[in-house]
């Protein structure tokens, strides 16, 4: 019995561009663009080369990004070639798709059309953590606090995975329970719904979250119920009038 075709989702939006196989490879298209940004600098041949002869990308990125990283802060001037010309090949190949009619981004960013998005808004109606609660860091099944805290970000400093800054503020916040509550602050998430992101923590804290994120209806589910039972302030794109949300 002959299995069911599976429906190709409409192509819609910022989209990489196909290959000569008709695919739309990101691993192409991204070593393009890397390749187009390292040859803006004058003897950097052999690094475009290993690049472009990779046939593990997957996993043999990083070398490569490395020499290109390493080729940037030898000169200002470098930076900003590698850096202009890496963003220029992004405009010239990316491509935008509206209405079935494909452009490039950078034609595309030339011919705005009225914004067709409005702007959502849940008010939490959590309770903000009271007034002396300890921040509270969850690490292999436990939650740490206070010099627990503490003793485990100068691990984390110690052994290189954390700057130093970062640990610094984390401290400060052990060292001052007023400090935990983020109401008034303004936070900006692109993938939003990321598992590693800090959305749920932010909104525990009664911060103020602009957010995007994927179109997946289960994602937006899960950052709506998060957000209702918080002490915080979602804003997020739409493209409809809020109704009932």
């Amino acid at each position: 019995r002959m299995g069911k075709e599976k429906k190709e989702t409409p192509v819609e939006g910022i989209v990489f561009p196909t290959d000569a196989k008709g695919t739309r490879s990101t691993t192409t298209a991204g070593k393009a663009v890397w390749s187009a940004a390292i040859s803006a600098v004058p003897g950097t041949e052999a690094i475009n080369d290993a690049l472009m002869g990779e046939k593990d990308w997957r996993f043999g990125y990083v070398s490569h990004l490395v020499a290109i990283a390493q080729a940037s802060a030898r000169s200002r001037a470098n930076t900003l070639a590698i850096s202009n010309a890496g963003l220029a090949s992004i405009l010239s190949s990316m491509e935008f798709v509206r209405d079935g009619k494909t452009s490039t981004l950078e034609a595309a960013m030339a011919a705005p059309v009225p914004s067709k998005f409005f702007t959502a808004k849940i008010t939490g109606s959590g309770a903000l953590p009271a007034p002396g609660s300890e921040l509270q860091l969850p690490f292999r099944g436990e939650n740490l606090s206070g010099q627990a805290i503490v003793a485990q970000v100068e691990k984390w400093v110690a052994y290189g995975c954390m700057e130093p800054d970062v640990a610094d503020a984390v401290k400060a916040v052990c060292a001052d329970p007023t400090k935990i509550s983020l109401k008034g602050h303004c936070f900006v998430l692109i993938g939003a719904g990321s598992e590693m992101g800090p959305f749920t923590t932010l909104m525990r804290m009664g911060a103020t979250v602009i957010a995007t994120g994927t179109k997946r209806a289960n994602r937006w589910t899960r950052l709506l119920e998060i957000a209702r039972a918080s002490p915080g302030t979602l804003l997020f794109p739409i493209d409809c009038a809020q109704g009932d949300l």
